[in-house]
């Protein structure tokens, strides 16, 4: 079992409103996606356990962030599966994806510009109760980054790249969904900034499950029980997170020629 995992009944957790939350399992079988009849992805398959962490690693080109967009519904599969916790959501828009606990949270900033802070962070939350509730959530965010209370009153526009990056990722962190899936949230931010987006994803292990899509392999591999490398919409290195090194992954940042694999070549 991998250090992320644990039986479900350890994970489950009662938030304060009363309602159960159990991490989600993932699996994904012979995933293509095209574009303009371009592979993006080529028989793409994985498995993740419920609570669990994977990272997924690779060169700019390589196909990683359509895979988010893939499993959120954001983009048409040409072929293949995505299960989550045995239901088939392949065919579901995005928002059906939403309602069973799936969630996205993209390398843009993911912010209303024109709100304030506190007005973004009451949207995120209207849905989990009113009142005593929201504000609790809300506190709650602000906890998690003391900076989003100093800036309260301001436009959400008004932050900084970092700033608004803190504001998506605490709406997550305080609520996460069942099946969180992470677009290379460290873009273009500073690495203090990103020490501590990623200490508080560190905060939701076992919590909820996470494909981290990343581009600072190190700082992945610390987060993640395993660990895939993409390379040109194909799978070209899978390892434990703690059997891998940063050195390692980077090796595999090579092209290779997904024919190859597609008549049965072996992976390295």
């Amino acid at each position: 079992m991998s250090k992320g995992a644990r039986t479900r009944d350890a994970m489950s957790t009662v938030d304060d409103t009363g309602r159960l939350h159990i991490p989600a399992g993932l699996s994904v079988r012979d995933l293509s996606v095209e574009y303009g009849g371009v592979g993006a992805l080529r028989a793409f398959h994985l498995d993740v356990d419920p609570g669990s962490v994977l990272a997924v690693l690779g060169p700019n080109g390589a196909g990683k962030s359509t895979l988010a967009r893939a499993l959120m519904g954001l983009v048409p599969a040409a072929s293949g599966s995505i299960v989550v916790d045995g239901t088939p959501v392949g065919r579901l828009r995005p928002e059906r994806r939403v309602r069973l606990g799936i969630g996205l949270l993209p390398d843009f900033r993911a912010v209303f510009p024109g709100l304030t802070v506190r007005d973004n962070l009451r949207v995120a939350f209207h849905r989990e109760g009113k009142g005593a509730v929201v504000r609790q959530r809300i506190e709650a965010a602000y906890a998690l980054f003391p900076v989003l209370k100093a800036r309260a009153k301001l436009p959400a526009g008004n932050l900084s790249g970092g700033e608004q990056q803190m504001l998506a990722i605490s709406r997550i962190v305080v609520s996460p969904p069942r099946l969180l899936i992470i677009d290379e949230i460290s873009h273009g931010l500073a690495p203090g900034v990103v020490d501590r987006l990623f200490g508080a994803l560190a905060g939701l292990r076992g919590s909820c499950t996470m494909v981290v899509i990343e581009q600072f392999i190190s700082r992945a591999i610390t987060l993640a029980d395993d660990v895939i490398v993409l390379s040109r919409g194909v799978v070209v290195h899978r390892a434990s997170a703690r059997d891998v090194t940063a050195a390692e992954v980077e090796s595999h940042y090579r092209l290779v020629d997904p024919d190859s694999l597609s008549r049965g070549g072996r992976l390295p």
